[in-house]
């Protein structure tokens, strides 16, 4: 596995696809939560997996503002 350099900015398209993941998770938990079925306890990891994605790509987001910033003339 390639790590990534200090000076890589994050692709909006890795950030787009965490956020995407994290969304559809929120929406597959308060489908099984408030579904009305006996599976609301199979809720809470799709909830917590949802969580990690978003927090992932809320960091990805800020590096990238970040890294931008300090090093403008790499392309993107």
């Amino acid at each position: 596995m390639r790590m990534m350099s200090p000076d890589a900015i994050p692709r909006l398209k890795t950030i787009g696809i965490l956020s995407g993941g994290a969304v559809v998770l929120f929406l597959v938990s308060a489908w099984l939560i408030a579904g009305g079925s006996d599976y609301e306890m199979y809720g809470f990891p799709s909830l917590l997996i949802g969580m990690v994605l978003l927090f992932l790509a809320l960091v990805l987001l800020a590096l990238r503002a970040i890294n931008r910033r300090q090093n403008p003339t790499l392309p993107n």
